[in-house]
């Protein structure tokens, strides 16, 4: 089981991930702006260990905008992780940043912004077994031209599970600003934020053919919804007043923060549908860390007004 660093090791991810044992070994990825062809368009066709040094604030995969970041097609599992990037500039007909055809991979305190495709923005999960997991990662400010601003599941009964998530302010040119479902795809949300992303049907949220799907302790918009989760608990149907914060512009309303109004969204959350670090973290302007029961919906760390990425970061999320 080797621990291996980037670029002390490895000049890029490719090349990394090529050497790298699966299901044994990890890569810590030092800070900066990853571009170049062999950190992006990469299958890793086994289950590897990818964490940024710090987060990511200051760990970024850029794909220019010539390439999606990732595909996977070969049946890696949940053990298959990438925790702590931004993904973002990724280009691609189906899945700007992630495409998912077999396997569970999971994704992990990320941000995914500025990716674009014909569907998927972010993600485009394509028929059973295609189930990606995305814990605590925030998605703005993805495109899709037909379906699915952020999300595309299609075909097989695929379920991405999004976790302690916020998928806001994407946009497709059809269907689905959010999500979008179609042929037995759907989605698992838990925890999880859909609100204010935009499509000339179905803003938020579109499932079509006989959609599978659940939504659970999780706020969505009704309003111009096509289809549903086949389940819903304890959910909330109402704003959640998103305010900006450190780091961005997707904080949650708490009236102990300075903010008018508390978000619906604090306290609704399920802590069985959290990771262990989600009460180091917070949703909080004033970076007061989150405690039981669980606010819902992306988490972000605490920041001082002299935190190096914090510059970095509100350009990418504003």
């Amino acid at each position: 089981m080797a621990l291996y660093y980037m670029p002390d090791d490895f000049a890029d991810l490719a090349t990394a991930i090529a050497a790298m044992v699966g299901g044994a070994d990890t890569l810590i990825v030092r800070d900066g702006v990853w571009q170049g062809a062999n950190n992006r368009g990469i299958s890793p066709g086994k289950d590897v260990v990818v964490r940024s040094e710090n987060d990511w604030q200051t760990c970024i995969f850029d794909a220019q905008g010539l390439n999606r970041h990732l595909s996977f097609t070969s049946g890696e599992t949940t053990a298959c992780v990438f925790d702590g990037f931004s993904f973002i500039n990724g280009s691609q007909a189906n899945g700007g940043s992630i495409y998912v055809t077999n396997g569970t991979p999971k994704f992990m305190n990320c941000v995914f912004t500025g990716n674009a495709a014909t569907s998927g923005g972010v993600c485009y999960a394509n028929g059973g077994g295609a189930d990606p997991q995305f814990w605590n990662c925030l998605m703005y400010g993805n495109t899709a031209t037909n379906k699915g601003g952020a999300i595309y599941a299609y075909n097989g009964g695929c379920n991405p599970n999004l976790v302690s998530c916020t998928i806001t302010a994407n946009h497709a040119d059809g269907n689905g600003g959010g999500i979008a479902g179609d042929g037995w795809g759907g989605s698992y949300i838990y925890n999880t934020i859909l609100w204010g992303n935009t499509a000339s049907s179905a803003p938020n949220f579109y499932l079509g053919l006989s959609p599978v799907g659940r939504a659970h302790n999780s706020c969505y918009d009704l309003v111009g919804m096509i289809g549903n989760f086949i389940s819903n608990t304890a959910c909330v149907f109402t704003d959640p007043l998103l305010v900006a914060g450190s780091l961005g512009n997707y904080y949650l309303s708490h009236i102990a923060a300075g903010e008018g109004a508390d978000s619906p969204c604090i306290d609704i959350g399920n802590v069985a549908y959290t990771d262990a670090s989600w009460n180091t973290l917070t949703t909080r302007s004033d970076n007061v860390l989150d405690v039981t029961p669980p606010d819902i919906g992306f988490h972000w760390p605490p920041v001082s007004s002299g935190d190096p990425g914090a510059d970095m970061m509100m350009q990418l999320t504003s």
